[in-house]
Parts: C-alpha cells; sequence; structure tokens
C-alpha cells in the first residue's frame, strides 16, 4: 500500500469514528463533488466548511446541490427538465418546511425556473420576485422567467405582471433587469392560441453502448445517468470485466443526477474483485461517509472493514466495524459487526 492511501484511509477511518452520526452536504463544482457543511449562501456565494476552513464557491460555478437535511431538494431539482411541474409542486411543499432562511430563495429560484419550463410564467415571475425579496443578488437577478405565453391572452397576463412588479422595485439592477424582460415581449409577437403552449422537452439521445471490448464511452458522449447506465455496469460485472467496469462507473460519477452512493458502493465490490483492497476500502468508506441515511451506508462499513482487514489494517478495519455496529438498525448485520470484533479463539 503506498503511503498516501494508508495515510487517507487512516484520515476517513478517523472521520467516521470522532462523528458516527455526521451529515454532510455535497456540492458539484464542474465534476467535481466537494463535501462540505454549508453555512450560508449570500451574495452569489456559497459559505461551507470543508476540512476544518471556512471556505465558499460562487453558486454559478456549482452544477449540483444536495441538501443531506433535505434530500427533497436535490431530488426534485433533478425533475426540473423532465417534469417541470412536479419538481415545482415538490419544490412548493419543501419551502414549508425548510427553516434555514439562506436556503429560501435558492429553493424560490428553483421553484421558479421549474414554473416557467412548465409553462406558468406569472407564478414563476412570483416566486422570482420572492426570491428577490430576500436576496437581490446578481445571481437571482439573473434568472428571470424567459419562456413568455404564446397566446396573446396569457402573454398580455404575464407582460402586466411584469410591469406591476418593475412599479414595485427600488433596486437599480433588479429594474433594469425587468425593462429587458419587457423588451422581449415586443421583439417576440403573440401567437394564436394553441393546444400545446409550451415547447415539447427534446428526447433525450441513447447512451452509448460501451463497446465489444468493453471499453466505456467518452465522458463527454454521457449527458446523463440512466438504467441503460446501470445496465452496461451490471453486463461489465457479470462478464468480470472489472477494470472496464470501475472505468465505466468513474465516468457515471462524473455524469448529472448519478446515484453517487450506489456507484462508489459498487465501485468497491469491483475493486475488491480484482484484489485492490485500499482502493476498494476508499470507495466503500465514500458511500459510507458521504451518505449515512443510504440503505448501502451500513453494509459499506462493513465492506471497507474487510477491505482493510485484506489490507494489513486490521486495527483501522476493527474501528470501521465497531462504527458499524453503533449505527446500524439490522440486527442480522449486527451480528455480522459483531463475529468480527470477537476475539480470534487461539488454538
Amino acid at each position: 500500500m503506498q503511503p498516501h492511501t494508508t495515510l487517507t484511509l487512516t484520515a476517513l477511518a478517523a472521520l467516521l469514528a470522532l462523528a458516527p452520526a455526521s451529515r454532510a452536504d455535497v456540492i458539484r463544482v464542474g465534476n467535481i463533488d466537494r463535501t462540505v457543511a454549508i453555512t450560508d449562501i449570500r451574495d452569489g456565494l456559497v459559505l461551507y466548511r470543508a476540512r476544518g476552513a471556512e471556505r465558499e464557491a460562487a453558486l454559478d460555478t456549482i452544477t449540483s446541490i444536495q441538501l443531506t437535511k433535505y434530500p427533497a431538494f436535490a431530488k426534485a431539482v433533478a425533475k426540473t427538465g423532465a417534469e417541470p411541474a412536479q419538481a415545482a409542486d415538490e419544490l412548493g411543499k419543501l419551502l414549508k418546511s425548510v427553516r434555514e432562511p439562506y436556503l429560501k430563495p435558492l429553493i424560490l429560484i428553483r421553484r421558479a425556473e421549474a414554473l416557467d419550463r412548465a409553462g406558468r410564467f406569472v407564478e414563476a415571475l412570483n416566486d422570482y420576485a420572492a426570491a428577490l425579496a430576500l436576496d437581490d443578488s446578481a445571481y437571482y437577478i439573473d434568472r428571470a422567467p424567459s419562456r413568455l405565453p404564446a397566446d396573446a391572452a396569457r402573454r398580455a397576463a404575464a407582460r402586466k405582471a411584469v410591469e406591476r412588479l418593475l412599479t414595485e422595485q427600488d433596486s437599480p439592477a433588479v429594474t433594469e433587469r425587468l425593462r429587458a424582460l419587457l423588451a422581449e415581449f415586443d421583439q417576440a409577437p403573440a401567437e394564436k392560441p394553441q393546444a400545446q403552449t409550451t415547447e415539447p422537452e427534446p428526447k433525450p439521445k441513447p447512451e452509448p453502448k460501451a463497446d465489444d471490448a468493453g471499453q466505456a464511452p467518452r465522458l463527454e458522449e454521457i449527458e446523463g445517468y440512466s438504467k441503460s447506465t446501470q445496465q452496461q455496469i451490471a453486463n461489465l460485472v457479470a462478464a468480470k470485466k472489472y477494470p472496464q467496469a470501475v472505468a465505466r462507473i468513474d465516468r457515471a460519477i462524473a455524469a448529472p443526477k448519478a446515484p453517487l452512493a450506489d456507484l462508489y458502493y459498487q465501485r468497491g465490490l469491483a475493486q475488491a474483485a480484482m484484489k485492490q483492497d485500499a482502493p476498494a476500502a476508499l470507495s466503500f468508506l465514500r458511500t459510507a461517509s458521504l451518505f449515512p441515511e443510504h440503505k448501502l451506508a451500513d453494509d459499506a462499513l462493513f465492506q471497507a472493514g474487510a477491505a482493510l482487514e485484506r489490507a494489513g489494517k486490521g486495527d483501522i478495519a476493527r474501528r470501521v466495524w465497531a462504527i458499524g455496529l453503533r449505527r446500524t438498525k439490522d440486527p442480522a448485520l449486527a451480528a455480522k459487526f459483531r463475529s468480527m470484533l470477537e476475539p480470534t479463539p487461539v488454538p
């Protein structure tokens, strides 16, 4: 085992021991996930703690946010493209239960985006205004509804709503954005009412399949995670093409909407099958530490301990199993943890 791998394993195990029930948020900047504790969102910045230090990231550089306290947020936002009306309803319910003031404008603006895509312009505008009343930073100002109603009657009502909101503003930046929105009404003439008032979503392109050699597709070919992705991974594992499976999983991890807890766990299984015990332990520990409420989290701790034991790190393995025993509510799994922690009888 390489020294840096040993240190990483020790650090992860120590993190679990010090905070056995800790929760963590996950922000994705580009294609990189960062495990953080979000403390505030203001002025277009996400403020968070990571590795014992206070840090920040611009909201417009973050491609996704997973709030461990509110898992419904990421799930609802993920539906915005294909099911915008459903996403808006779920975000509306979430808004009623969220207590942190800094999360409310973010949820409102995401709901406004979903309503806009659902063809409910005036409702989207109302949420947009409510978000700006809480935080009128440039990030939120730039996210005004943009899908103008197609038919004349609805467009007239939408224009009046924008004009009304404009009269209520005292922010020069918001005023400028709303005037630009009004100009769009003049540039795009209204159409006669149609049965379908919103543009249909483009059909997703089929995800590329692995080639005959089992090579995974290039990252730029992956537009999102789907059931076919899971089937490709399962096929590679069934064929015992573990290196290709790991490569495919790594690419899937970078895709939007990817179920990271499952993928890290699957990567651990494939790495363990190749006798790469140290990397396997790291993968299992990612599932257990980043997603402690996931159905695989407790078993991931057991698998991590087994991989550590095989890697010659029995002391760390026993610490991980002890954490698993404290966490799990599954009697069968608890028995497995106990069996691994019991002293080996001396012949």
